[in-house]
């Protein structure tokens, strides 16, 4: 799936809890299957208090165009019920993994709600003129050529349920940037 990315975004990298990291990304623009799209590139990993056991949830690709609100950098809003993703647009599923016996069990995506409200907090602004980035997670290989306005942001939510407050988030505005994700 290829998507451009030409409007309003968000993004944070945190924790909700010393065993739980999460990444959102979400954006505005257009993708191969819809000329105005919302798209999620999400990542959630918990471990377990045994240190064992891992579970991974991970949602990629579009997404109701309502559960991302706000144009403005000072207040975007996403605002996702699990339930409501599009299989057809949408990759989603929640694996466990048990490091003991090195096992990977996959299933549907968790169901639940992810709200995080973004508000600018004017601290820091930059631009991106060209950035070129290749992760590999798993399965799943994400390419990102980006430009865009920057500015930092303050982030309130809660993820499944868990909540987040974080300092440290990014808003802004894509220029005709693009991310391209396979899964092999």
């Amino acid at each position: 799936m290829k998507f451009t990315q030409n409007g309003a975004f968000a993004s944070v990298s945190a924790n909700t809890n010393p065993q739980a990291d999460f990444n959102v990304n979400v954006s505005r623009g257009s993708s191969t299957i819809s000329p105005a799209s919302t798209f999620l590139n999400f990542d959630f990993i918990t471990v377990a208090d045994d240190n064992v056991t891992e579970t991974v949830t991970i949602i990629f690709g579009e997404i109701p165009n309502s559960a991302f609100t706000g144009d403005q950098t000072q207040n975007m809003v996403l605002d996702l019920d699990t339930s409501t993703l599009d299989p057809s647009v949408t990759s989603s599923e929640t694996c466990t993994i048990d490091l003991n016996v090195l096992s990977v069990d996959c299933g549907p995506v968790t169901q639940g709600v992810i709200h995080l409200e973004f508000r600018g907090n004017g601290r820091e602004v930059s631009q991106i003129l060209n950035h070129v980035e290749k992760d590999i997670f798993g399965p799943i290989t994400t390419i990102i050529h980006s430009k865009s306005d920057n500015a930092s942001a303050n982030v309130q939510g809660s993820i499944f349920g868990a909540p987040v407050s974080r300092q440290l988030a990014l808003v802004g505005v894509n220029h005709n940037s693009s991310i391209e994700v396979t899964r092999q």
